[in-house]
């Protein structure tokens, strides 16, 4: 999955990218959310997800005001635009590091003739390591290896790096 450039919101509407209980300068990432006149009183039949999902502004001590908390994680880029790095729970702790697939895919696609990337976590034995799955018509698995261990630190480089032809999808045309 990629990173998402998701603009600007619309009219009326504001993402708080937050961090800490503070608002994140640009550049850092933190979890979405979403405050909008436009919000729905929650899920259908679902009351653990709505009190999950629809939460007390985290940047408002003294006011009661609902947000939608997306699940996602995001940051601001210069321009106050908006980038959707992946979904929270796609934090994983590796060699006792704690890091966010999202932002090793990000790195992957960086690598000039890189498609699509998929980075999971494979368990051998007791132990966490990164698999990384790519599509591309030039790179070797060697050479991206060394193109990621410029940018990554060595404690986060996958420990496999499969090319693959074709990512196999399903029927909605998901991988």
């Amino acid at each position: 999955s990629a990173i998402i450039h998701v603009g600007k919101p619309i009219d009326k509407t504001f993402v708080l990218i937050v961090d800490e209980g503070k608002l994140c300068p640009i550049g850092r990432t933190g979890d979405v959310y979403i405050r909008t006149p436009y919000l729905t009183k929650g899920y259908y039949k679902n009351p653990l997800l709505t009190e999950a999902s629809f939460v007390q502004n985290p940047l408002l001590k003294d006011a009661r005001e609902i947000v939608y908390k997306t699940g996602d994680l995001g940051r601001y880029l210069k321009d106050r635009s908006i980038e959707i790095l992946g979904r929270k729970d796609q934090q994983v702790k590796i060699n006792g590091i704690r890091l966010e697939l999202g932002e090793i895919q990000k790195a992957v696609l960086e690598v000039p003739g890189i498609s699509e990337v998929v980075v999971l976590v494979h368990h051998v034995q007791e132990n966490q390591q990164l698999i990384c799955y790519y599509t591309s018509s030039s790179i070797s698995e060697i050479d991206l290896k060394q193109a990621l261990a410029k940018v990554l630190n060595k404690n986060i480089l996958p420990a496999y790096i499969i090319r693959l032809k074709a990512f196999p999808l399903n029927i909605n045309g998901k991988i």
